[in-house]
């Protein structure tokens, strides 16, 4: 049984006392530990790849780092050649044009394990570029760094290319706390499987696609070793380090018009899910994020629906969806679709199940496993679900981890 620290049972009124307002005080900000900053340029270790490769990379731990991995800092740098002669404008694939289009699985392992895979990464990012930024950066951002929302293979162009920055969404790298790489006994291995051409790029006349110069950007905080040696005594004390980690579980169904789908993992904290549907790319069109005429969306976690009204109609989808990444009524954090497209081009259905909004580790509800269920037209394609669930990475005095999900 969980142990818990019971709250207060005598709650006086707060408000009744006067206290000096926290503005008013002199600051009580320390500075940090003497410390050094360096970008990291890390090349890949596979040199360049086609369609449906693999770019691997391995980040140095151990004795051979000094510091911590920056959190929030890493992104692939690397050069994208659409082979071929190329016939009409092109570009990457669904609405955003972004070069994560070329991403189909991010696999981020420790010493064999395995701390987050996220297959079908195209399609997530492409939800979260949608839903989960602001218009800005979705028209502007989005454009200088992956190429998005232009047609940057030009017509007429032989083997054409672009230069582009993908930020990766890695569990690991995206924490709320840096990566102590001092720590660990064995590299962080990060591959990236790419997809096929068709489902990577809207093209007319390409052959194909080559991935080079791939590297991997990243801030690297050089530390004291006397601090290093006391977070390692720490450790020997029999204390473990920890990070909480939000992740996703992924997996997809063919279509149908009665689509019932079944997870099992025995999660401790699910906060959420999200769900599209998209029919098979074909290579002269946009892949369309769709909801195929969606009338109804139930979720059931160990057979308990999570919701007790219907979902089915475009408001209610869009609201809930919003509602599962955070953004719900956010004026600022906006989808970047309009009241049209939205179910046609850019859909993103989901679901919250998350307990409180407190910054709290584990906030999530419980899960031996959960079910989908979705009424929609069954037009030809997949359905694909994420779940988003909260795990806690642990590193004990030998370097060696564990991941309590």
């Amino acid at each position: 049984m969980a142990s818990y620290v019971s709250g207060s049972h005598t709650y006086g009124l707060a408000a009744a006392q006067t206290d000096l307002p926290p503005s008013f005080g002199s600051s009580t900000l320390p500075r940090p530990i003497p410390s050094s900053v360096q970008l990291q340029n890390l090349a890949s270790q596979s040199g360049d790849q086609t369609s449906g490769g693999m770019i691997a990379f391995q980040v140095p731990t151990g004795a051979s780092a000094s510091g911590y991995l920056k959190n929030n800092s890493v992104y692939l740098r690397c050069r994208v050649t659409l082979n071929g002669t190329i016939t009409a404008d092109s570009s990457f694939q669904m609405s955003s044009k972004s070069a994560s289009s070329i991403i189909n699985k991010l696999t981020c392992t420790i010493n064999g394990v395995v701390v987050s895979q996220i297959n079908n990464y195209h399609l997530l990012h492409e939800m979260l570029i949608t839903h989960a930024t602001t218009k800005g950066y979705y028209d502007t951002d989005n454009a200088i760094l992956q190429q998005g929302n232009t047609d940057c293979f030009a017509a007429n162009a032989q083997n054409p290319f672009v230069d582009v920055i993908i930020p990766l969404i890695c569990p690991l790298f995206t924490a709320d706390k840096a990566v102590p790489l001092f720590l660990l006994n064995a590299p962080i291995q990060l591959n990236l499987d790419l997809n096929n051409t068709a489902t990577a790029f809207k093209h007319t006349g390409a052959t194909g696609f080559t991935v080079s110069r791939a590297q991997l950007i990243y801030e690297l905080i050089n530390v004291d070793s006397n601090y290093i040696q006391d977070v390692k005594s720490a450790l020997s004390a029999g204390n473990a380090y920890q990070m909480n980690l939000h992740d996703f579980y992924t997996a997809n169904a063919a279509n149908q018009a009665t689509l019932n789908y079944q997870m099992g993992g025995n999660w401790s904290s699910v906060r959420g899910a999200l769900y599209v549907y998209t029919a098979n790319p074909v290579h002269t069109a946009i892949t369309a994020l769709a909801n195929d005429t969606q009338t109804d969306f139930q979720f059931f976690i160990d057979g308990r629906q999570a919701h007790n009204f219907t979902i089915d109609n475009k408001a209610v989808q869009f609201a809930e969806m919003n509602r599962a990444l955070g953004n719900m009524f956010d004026p600022v954090i906006t989808s970047n679709c309009t009241a049209a497209n939205y179910v046609t081009d850019k859909y993103a259905g989901g679901i919250c199940t998350n307990r409180v909004s407190d910054v709290m580790a584990m906030t999530g509800s419980p899960a031996q496993n959960v079910q989908f269920v979705i009424r929609n037209t069954g037009t030809a394609g997949a359905v694909y679900f994420y779940l988003l669930y909260d795990q806690v990475l642990t590193i004990d005095v030998n370097g060696s981890i564990l991941l309590i999900k």
